[in-house]
């Protein structure tokens, strides 16, 4: 019950034979190898079938994106979604471009909603914070 290795040249021969539909019990006569192994072979030379669903989008379609994304860095997901699908027929969502700016290695930002406070207003802030529980006297 040892197992002997197969040059690359017969896992070749039993793919060619494979694709011009002869049996595995055929193939592994005609090559003198076992059954098993012409199954084994087939397994591992076909693209088997892979968890999780296919990227939508390729290498060069990402690079359109990014693309895209570097030209208006204050543009937000859907507005560079809108701009891809016009400029280059790509549909996607906004977490697909999400993802695949992450994967470019940019990072998103948000604008600051309001200036940042100066040291008067700081003051300012700190006094109010000191005298708010203050009461009213008549």
């Amino acid at each position: 019950m040892g197992t002997k290795s197969v040059s690359v040249e017969v896992k070749w021969q039993v793919i060619g034979l494979w694709k011009t539909n002869k049996t595995y019990r055929d193939i592994a006569e005609q090559l003198k190898i076992s059954k098993t192994y012409v199954q084994q072979v087939q397994e591992t030379v076909v693209d088997l079938l892979r968890s999780g669903r296919p990227r939508k989008t390729s290498m060069r379609q990402d690079r359109a994106i990014i693309k895209v994304s570097k030209l208006n860095q204050s543009a937000s997901l859907p507005d560079i979604a809108t701009e891809v699908a016009q400029n280059h027929g790509i549909q996607v969502s906004t977490a697909t471009l999400s993802r695949r700016l992450k994967e470019s290695g940019m990072e998103s930002h948000f604008a600051l909603a309001k200036p940042p406070s100066s040291a008067v207003h700081k003051l300012k802030c700190q006094f109010c914070k000191q005298t708010k529980n203050w009461l009213k006297e008549a």
